[in-house]
């Protein structure tokens, strides 16, 4: 039902679904309805109940194809996750009806590249600020976040099928499944996009100053350090002080407007940013590397005002590549310190991030890139000065005007 039989062939059932709770909510209810559905039809309705059967047999012959395809598995895979309806519809049902009308795959995935445009329209511009006075909320950039991950590893796979050392690899694929388990959690949004750099300069509250100053005491100088194990903890004017030495030794020097841009935006799991709360940079790499390898970290100030720091070994969870490479310098040329995200680390990051998405942010210069100057490649573009790359973006627009 993830992909929405039910929307799909509700024509056939008509209001079966009005009572959808007397079949359950696990993975078997769609066929607890068939079997209730089939068995209570007469004589008379065989030929309808070959005629839903077709339809699934049909439709399950597609999503097979879908899935066999790694094209096609990741772009529908991210337009299930981002667009639960488009054009009134719901996206498993316009997507049949776009299937259904394409006279070849290629102008099938045309149609899916134009959906995808459309879904991160909001938060395209990757010079955007977020945040003004509360507006437009950071979460406007979930999509462009997601797609990034998800084209990431449909890069990948691409240019290792088109090696010759590789040949007939069968690809790795985005995790929807694992996605989807984090999706919602009590009422929350299960991925938030979280700041890299740390925000720890909107807390105004003793608990997070104080949670923040303790996570950065391993990374500061003995002085320092000092300092903050025999801090007064309800002095609110030492504790600003001592946020202010540790941000100038870290060198965390992010204004208010560049801290709140794409450059130092990450997917993250809700449970995962809630327990680290706003901790410096080296602290939360530990929670996100201990993540993956199935350590549950544990970081707060109990009832008795004592600071609790547990690691335990739980299950294996996921965490988006991009996510990974963002908290180990995935992205960063020549990483300078581990010990702080800096600007330099955030200029690397958006360069990738316009690399990899460059047919949907600047469509232009990357349908010139493909027909017009193959020797442009990548990695040139990807050095290119970003001022220089706007002014020849909006050169090509004139031009066609």
């Amino acid at each position: 039902d993830g992909l929405g039989i039910r929307d799909i062939l509700k024509e056939d059932w008509e209001n079966a679904w009005s009572n959808e709770g007397c079949f359950g909510d696990d993975e078997h209810k769609i066929f607890r309805y068939f079997y209730k559905f089939f068995s209570t039809q007469s004589k008379k309705s065989d030929f309808r109940i070959l005629n839903v059967w077709g339809k699934v047999k049909s439709y399950f012959q597609v999503f097979e194809e879908w899935y066999n395809d790694i094209e096609l598995y990741h772009y529908v895979g991210y337009l299930v996750h981002i667009c639960p309806k488009y054009e009134n519809k719901p996206i498993v049902e316009y997507l049949f009806d776009c299937w259904a009308k394409s006279s070849s795959k290629k102008e099938f995935i045309d149609k899916l590249k134009e959906i995808i445009k459309n879904s991160i329209e909001l938060c395209k511009d990757l010079n955007k600020q977020y945040e003004i006075d509360g507006e437009p909320k950071k979460t406007t950039c979930r999509p462009i976040l997601l797609l990034h991950n998800v084209l990431t590893i449909l890069n990948q796979n691409k240019s290792l099928q088109d090696s010759d050392r590789y040949q007939g690899y069968l690809g790795t694929r985005f995790p929807f499944h694992l996605f989807k388990k984090e999706a919602y959690k009590g009422g929350r949004y299960g991925w938030e996009v979280e700041h890299i750099a740390s925000n720890a300069g909107d807390c105004d509250d003793n608990k997070g100053i104080l949670l923040y100053l303790y996570s950065a005491k391993d990374y500061v100088s003995d002085n320092l350090r000092g300092k903050i194990e025999n801090i007064n903890r309800e002095d609110v004017k030492t504790l600003n002080d001592l946020r202010n030495e540790v941000n100038k030794e870290l060198k965390i020097n992010w204004s208010d407007e560049d801290k709140n841009k794409i450059w130092n935006f990450t997917l993250l799991d809700s449970g995962t940013n809630q327990q680290y709360h706003n901790a410096v940079f080296p602290f939360k790499r530990i929670f996100v590397i201990n993540k993956e390898n199935g350590i549950k970290t544990e970081f707060y100030i109990d009832k008795e005002n004592k600071l609790v720091f547990n690691e335990d070994f739980k299950d294996v969870a996921f965490v988006p590549v991009c996510t990974k490479n963002v908290f180990v310098k995935g992205y960063t040329k020549n990483p300078q310190t581990l010990s702080a995200w800096t600007k330099e680390d955030a200029a690397d990051y958006l360069r990738n991030m316009e690399q990899v998405l460059m047919e949907y942010i600047y469509p232009e210069l990357y349908k010139i890139r493909v027909d017009s100057r193959p020797a442009l490649n990548n990695r040139i573009i990807c050095q290119i000065d970003r001022a220089v790359l706007n002014r020849y973006i909006q050169y090509i627009t004139n031009v066609k005007k």
